[in-house]
């Protein structure tokens, strides 16, 4: 039942990211978060999802150093549940670690995410589970950072 107040939860959270409320929103995903820590730990899908979602809210808000932090959590618990082939957060997240690095000029930080992102919504294309859209603007976010890394 936790989990289900919990998914209630974070979908209210994420709401509110959406209509712009991000400290309204930040609040429902903390409360989310807290309640996906104690009933499935840390580790779990669940648990990594609302990180990510924490990690959207810190990024629409600027706030890049607390985005990066729960992305790259976001990508350690999908690597340790093996969920990071045809998963599209796992893709959004390591699309946004690549703009994080390509903002500090950390250029093949940057490619490299971008170039994993790529090949995941490459993955979840065929599979059916995103449009060409998703995958096109990783494209484009990898040429401009070749673009910046003079590698034309």
């Amino acid at each position: 039942e936790h989990i289900q107040t919990a998914k209630s939860i974070q979908n209210i959270g994420n709401i509110y990211g959406q209509t712009g409320e991000h400290d309204k929103c930040m609040k429902y995903l903390q409360e989310a978060l807290v309640l996906y820590r104690n009933k499935v730990g840390d580790e779990h899908l669940d648990t990594a999802n609302a990180l990510f979602y924490i990690g959207l809210c810190h990024d629409n808000k600027n706030e890049s150093d607390e985005a990066f932090g729960c992305y790259t959590e976001t990508l350690r618990v999908y690597r340790l549940n093996d969920a990071m082939e045809a998963n599209s957060n796992a893709a959004k997240a390591l699309h946004n670690i690549g703009l994080i690095h390509a903002k500090r000029n950390e250029y093949q930080l940057s490619s490299d995410s971008l170039r994993e992102a790529i090949k995941i919504r490459k993955q979840m294309v065929v599979a059916g589970g995103i449009h060409n859209l998703d995958l096109a603007e990783t494209h484009q976010c990898l040429a401009n950072v070749l673009c910046d890394m003079d590698e034309y």
